[in-house]
């Protein structure tokens, strides 16, 4: 029976909840349920931004960041923004002495003026010779116009990357000639409608690149950017050179990006500047002859007024309600005479494009007095400090140029000279040939250079620091470095002139460290008689000093300090004495 009982009254209660629940409905309430049981009033977006970085808060300073922040893969934004940023770029250069100013200190800086130069090493001296050879005599005239060399083209790509992001130069040959041909990135365009196909680049479906389409543009004033007959060049035959900086990047963007409005700020700025100055130069009167009748009068005098007209007067280029006044002219004048004032420039205008323009230098990577031309505040320390930090960043653009540039462009011209020039290479391949290349970078001017030379010889000494690397450090190579300074002492020998004592003997060690003389050769410098021996190097006399010794003491091995080491045993000491 009280089950029965329950589940009635169970029963009768929901029909009484939902009767209550119609009647609040009907009458615009809420049910009683959710009155009992508000929900959360929180919305899911809101949960945790407390948490979050002050950055990302919107609030009246962080509105515009916020609304600049987009989410945009590179190539999407190059494709927005790429051919006038690129536009930008070539102005600024063309028209802002500073930008220009920091295109010509890269080039110079990066490449030099000999240019990132191979030096093959196979390991077959004869090889390279060769090679070495044939490489100096294409260098010297290498272009498809028969105008530049090899360094010269080296710095048109840096002008290139430096001014819109990127450099393009096409790879073939002219006339059985192996030759590089740069075009510009205004050339690259492709007419027609293909998915794969952005910006002029063809990409595959790994997003690899697959071809260039190139529009042929006439030299002259007639020729137009991306005018004229479209041509298909395969990916292989092209050098692009690009700094690349996100996965999602294909074409280069240049430092420009973040510098081109500043730079034309101060581009207007010193022209307003100028205007002020010459505002300066002029005076102003205001005039007043019976204003009720006739108004104020103008005048103005200075530096503009026209010097050949003897009353003071410039009809063409004054109204007929202003007059000129001459500089030390005094005229009569009317009851009123009241200066115009004009606002002359502050001191607070050099510090303030100073800091503009160490932010640009700070974006380009460079020092400030090398963007800007101002050494006035600089010093031994503050330079060398700029130099120091500024150095990696060349180092970096410098294998830049030689990965995608240089280095591709040398493994074509070796595969043309195996092809179509006879010549011949064995047990090597020529990528072997190529990944064994030693490259030599330019040399860079020393901040301090005693304490630059004091280093480098403290490091050698010490043994920290081979002698090859020494002369790499200056932008030499060790063989180079040695020849030249053996056919100096032979000249001065066959002269009968005495170099410095200090001088030969520096060299002297280094020639026979690095093997570069032989045992008679020595001898003949140090006026000493030739021995039958003497055809061989000291190294090569170390090495077989050291196998005999290592017999006679019955190991394995032995160096050659360790066997001229006296023994310092008791036995030793009394045969000695």
């Amino acid at each position: 029976m009280m089950p029965e009982i329950i589940k009635a009254l169970s029963m009768f209660s929901r029909i009484a909840r939902a009767v209550s629940a119609g009647r609040a409905a009907f009458a615009g309430a809420k049910p009683e349920r959710e009155k009992r049981a508000p929900r959360s009033q929180t919305p899911l977006a809101t949960i945790g931004r407390e948490r979050s970085w002050d950055a990302t808060k919107s609030t009246r300073l962080t509105g515009k960041l916020l609304s600049n922040a987009k989410t945009q893969f590179a190539d999407a934004i190059w494709s927005d923004g790429g051919e006038r940023l690129r536009n930008i770029g070539r102005y600024l250069v063309r028209e802002h002495p500073e930008a220009a100013a920091i295109v010509d200190y890269l080039a110079s800086v990066i490449v030099g003026r000999d240019g990132i130069w191979p030096r093959f090493d196979t390991g077959d001296e004869t090889l390279d010779a060769e090679l070495n050879r044939r490489f100096s005599a294409w260098a010297e005239n290498c272009d498809a116009r028969g105008e530049e060399d090899w360094a010269s083209v080296q710095r048109l790509w840096v002008r290139e990357i430096s001014a819109t992001g990127e450099a393009f130069t096409e790879m073939g040959a002219i006339d059985g000639a192996f030759v590089l041909s740069p075009f510009e990135s205004e050339n690259l365009g492709f007419f027609g409608s293909n998915s794969n196909i952005i910006n002029g680049i063809e990409y595959d479906e790994r997003g690899r690149k697959v071809a260039y389409y190139v529009t042929l543009t006439k030299p002259g004033p007639l020729g137009v950017p991306g005018m004229g007959p479209q041509i298909r060049i395969p990916a292989e035959r092209v050098l692009h050179i690009m700094m690349r900086n996100r996965p999602s990047q294909f074409r280069g963007e240049s430092a420009f990006d973040a510098t081109a409005i500043t730079l034309y700020d101060i581009f207007v700025a010193d022209r307003a500047e100028m205007d002020l100055l010459r505002a300066a130069a002029y005076f102003g009167l205001i005039i007043r002859t019976n204003p009720e009748q006739f108004g104020e009068i103008g005048a103005t005098g200075g530096l503009g007024e026209d010097e050949t007209n003897s009353d003071g007067y410039a009809p063409d280029t004054v109204s007929d309600d202003e007059m000129m006044i001459e500089r030390g002219v005094i005229r009569a004048m009317a009851d009123e005479v009241k200066a115009v004032e004009t606002n002359n420039p502050t001191g607070e205008y050099q510090s303030f494009t100073r800091a503009l323009r160490q932010a640009i230098a700070a974006r380009w990577g460079i020092p400030y007095s090398a963007a800007t031309g101002d050494t006035s505040q600089a010093n031994y320390s503050s330079e060398r400090a700029a130099e120091m930090h500024a150095r990696p960043r060349y180092q970096c653009q410098q294998w830049m140029i030689i990965r995608k540039g240089a280095r591709p462009a040398v493994k074509k011209w070796i595969e043309h000279e195996v092809a179509r020039k006879g010549l011949r290479i064995s047990n090597i391949t020529i990528p072997e040939i190529v990944s064994g290349i030693h490259w030599r970078l330019p040399h860079r001017e020393w901040v301090d250079p005693g304490a630059e030379a004091q280093k480098l010889k403290t490091m050698v000494e010490l043994g920290l620091l081979p002698f090859p690397a020494a002369c790499e450090y200056v932008g030499r190579d060790a063989r180079d470095v040695l020849a030249e300074h053996k056919r100096a002492l032979d000249l001065a020998e066959a002269s009968g002139v005495s170099l410095p004592p200090a001088y030969s003997s520096t060299l002297f060690q280094y020639h026979i460290e690095a093997g570069a003389l032989t045992i008679n050769e020595i001898r003949k410098w140090l006026k000493l008689e030739p021995v039958e021996w003497g055809d061989k190097t000291v190294p090569e006399w170390r090495l077989e000093l050291a196998a005999e010794l290592a017999k006679i003491q019955g190991v394995a091995s032995v160096s050659v300090q360790d066997a001229l080491q006296p023994n310092q045993s008791g036995d030793n000491k009394e045969g000695g004495q």
